[in-house]
């Protein structure tokens, strides 16, 4: 019994020495969480190089055969990086939807017209992989703007198109009007941006629309003063009321569309612009009794044919004798003389050429075609006055935006396409985001890698506020 109280005493007594404090727990990879990546900004910067590389690629346009360029087919090898990124943005899946349609409404077209016409399967493969490569290049430079600052978006894919200008046609007769005036304009209009200042975007715009005049181009040099005025306009303070500044935004580009018109023809005819614009002003003016439908004959031509055969043509069909002579006798209705090789073979030799972007998509692609372009053209006129209302439009966008109008009213698709390709890419913006009953920022973006409009970069994580991606 002794020795069982000795041994409780024992116990029970406190020790000498105080007790070791217990040893902390382990740590294990589950506790510290992941583990940086050490590849994770190398890999953001080949991104970068690589997304770099090919927009310069998308301006030289190379071709692998006629109509196919290497980089739709880089692209189209590539659609899973970029293609869920495009998919986010407003319009851009309507538009490649109506693209799919009436491209399959254009062969369609084709093989029911083979019956009693001559259908070119290489001016199928021309056509139908321009339209296509415009498409994948939109998707592509919208990814893009997630990796790069929007001015050097503008600026590499000004450097492809310089490098790819063509010296032989009508480049002899003014280097500028044919070769050098829109990749100088993207490329110095991208540098203006980079400065941040809309002014100085301003003065460049004067600067080129200048030297257009000097080169006798009257439709550029209207649509930089448009630019100008339009970055002018950006300057003022903003009304309160977003819709207030819509219908204004919308009021001003149509009295500037007019007003440019009006005093463009003025000073034509004035000879500011020359003797040999004025004598051209004033034989077009006598044909027809209006300048554009003077200055363009094949509107007349294509309005003929849309009246004659609604349905279109088809993708690679070659017109026959009863079509050019109802698109003849549209030109006759104008005082236009279309018994010449211009009409019989460059326009009708071996397919529709309209010289209208609108006119040659309803004749390659039928009334799915002219959807599609109708639809484009409200895009593009509905994202620069969501730009300018915004304040949020930069000159590089609305230039090619308003080259991207014109061209879709007078200019061949094939020259056009790579100037609409950067528009789009430039201007369409992503969809809201905000939760339901909350409204949402113009144009909200995840985690860009620097500020889009002014070019600076920004550390991964941090966002430029809305529209900072452009207007809508």
């Amino acid at each position: 019994m002794a020795d069982v109280s000795q041994d409780h005493r024992m116990q029970s007594s406190p020790s000498p020495h105080p007790p070791a404090p217990p040893h902390p727990a382990r740590s294990t990879p589950a506790d510290a969480g992941p583990a940086p990546d050490p590849f994770a900004g190398t890999w953001v910067w080949f991104e970068r190089i690589v997304a770099a590389g090919l927009v310069v690629l998308l301006g030289t346009g190379l071709p692998v055969v006629s109509g196919v360029s290497v980089a739709t087919v880089a692209l189209v090898l590539l659609a899973p990086v970029w293609l869920r990124t495009a998919a986010s943005y407003r319009f851009a899946p309507l538009l490649g939807t109506l693209l799919v349609v009436a491209l399959v409404t254009g062969v369609w077209l084709a093989d029911l017209a083979s019956a009693d016409h001559v259908v070119h399967r290489a001016g199928q493969i021309l056509y139908g992989g321009t339209l296509v490569g415009v498409a994948v290049g939109v998707g592509f430079l919208l990814w893009a703007r997630t990796k790069l600052p929007l001015w050097l978006i503008g600026l590499l894919f000004g450097i492809g198109m310089l490098a790819a200008i063509r010296t032989d046609g009508n480049f002899s007769i003014s280097p500028w009007r044919f070769g050098f005036a829109t990749p100088v304009t993207v490329i110095a209009l991208s540098l203006a941006l980079r400065a941040g200042r809309r002014w100085a975007e301003v003065v460049v715009a004067v600067l080129l629309a200048a030297a257009s005049v000097a080169a006798g181009g009257r439709s550029p040099a209207a649509i930089l003063v448009l630019v100008a005025v339009m970055m002018a306009w950006q300057l003022r303070r903003p009304p309160r009321s977003h819709g207030v500044a819509a219908a204004r935004a919308t009021v001003m580009l149509a009295g500037l569309a007019y007003a440019a018109y009006s005093l463009g023809q003025a000073v034509i005819l004035e000879g500011l612009l020359g003797e040999a614009a004025r004598e051209r002003t004033l034989l077009q003016l006598h044909q027809s009794g209006n300048l554009v439908v003077g200055g363009r004959p094949e509107l007349a031509a294509a309005a003929a044919l849309l009246r004659e055969f609604p349905a279109g043509f088809g993708l690679g069909v070659v017109p026959n004798a009863a079509e050019i002579q109802v698109a003849k006798t549209g030109m006759v209705g104008i005082n236009y003389d279309p018994d010449n090789n211009y009409v019989e073979t460059y326009l009708f030799g071996s397919s529709f050429v309209l010289h209208s972007g609108i006119g040659e998509l309803w004749a390659w692609l039928g009334l799915p075609g002219l959807v599609l372009a109708l639809t484009l053209f409200v895009v593009v006129v509905r994202g620069i006055v969501t730009g300018i209302t915004a304040r949020a439009a930069p000159a590089v966008m609305l230039f090619a935006a308003l080259l991207t109008l014109w061209n879709l009213c007078f200019s061949p698709t094939l020259s056009s396409a790579p100037i609409a390709m950067l528009c789009l890419g430039l201007l369409l913006t992503r969809r809201p985001t905000a939760p339901p009953g909350r409204a949402a920022e113009l144009d909200p973006l995840p985690d860009p890698p620097g500020d889009l409009r002014r070019g600076i970069m920004t550390k991964p994580g941090t966002t430029n506020g809305a529209a900072a991606d452009g207007p809508a």
